[in-house]
């Protein structure tokens, strides 16, 4: 996906990719900010921060505050925030933040979800969706980017799938990250596929699950066996 023109730059970006692209998502941003001469280089650059999280917290906003807060050298200065999730009590201090950023300072959140991000937080941002199109994951891979399999599959075979997503996250060959992903995935095409015809229940459940997915205390487990139920 391509940036705006340096003039019409947002100073805040929501970019939605998995956690597994996020590497090449920030090598991607880096390759705009030096064609739309935005730096002239961002190699060794001073104004060009990373900030690698697994889940945000309120103490990590201190230091994107504190890099906010810094001078830039060349007269703008980039925040790329790597995360898994951030925490609803992070997201508001990040608030204050970006209502109001200093002059020449940009911020770029590579998140694998924007169901995470509060609404108060997406309304004083831009998004930009960096996920491939039409692509088709080798399902030896990642079973958790198989959402019209997961939809398809009989209630005790979610389970299965479930037990089994479950299992990988305890040896730690999946993320909390790519599970809300996938839960997110679910939701849409579910959605999509019943426009019209979902009930009540599904609806209040559906929403249920992507609210509570969003703590990072919650179980991934009850959240994955609510949606398999409600579909």
């Amino acid at each position: 996906m391509k940036l705006p023109p340096l003039e019409s730059l947002h100073h805040t970006y929501i970019c939605t990719a998995p956690t597994s692209e996020a590497a090449a998502v920030f090598a991607n941003l880096m390759d705009q900010f030096v064609a739309m001469k935005m730096f002239e280089s961002t190699d060794g650059n001073p104004d060009v921060v990373r900030f690698d999280f697994r889940s945000v917290g309120v103490d990590d906003v201190k230091g994107i505050a504190e890099f906010n807060s810094r001078v830039a050298l060349s007269g703008r200065k980039v925040a790329i925030i790597t995360a898994e999730q951030i925490t609803q009590p992070a997201q508001n201090a990040l608030l204050k933040i970006i209502e109001e950023p200093n002059p020449g300072t940009y911020f770029f959140f590579i998140l694998p979800s924007i169901s995470q991000v509060l609404p108060t937080v997406l309304s004083r941002a831009h998004t930009i969706d960096f996920r491939a199109r039409d692509h088709h994951p080798d399902p030896k891979k990642t079973l958790l980017e198989d959402v019209e399999n997961f939809i398809n599959h009989k209630p005790g075979d979610r389970m299965a799938l479930i037990k089994e997503i479950t299992t990988f996250l305890e040896k730690e060959k999946m993320t909390r990250g790519q599970v809300c992903e996938f839960i997110s995935g679910v939701v849409a095409t579910f959605h999509d596929q019943n426009k019209g015809k979902l009930t009540q229940s599904q609806l209040r459940a559906m929403i249920s699950v992507e609210q509570y997915m969003r703590d990072p205390s919650s179980s991934m487990k009850l959240c994955l066996e609510q949606l398999a139920l409600a579909l």
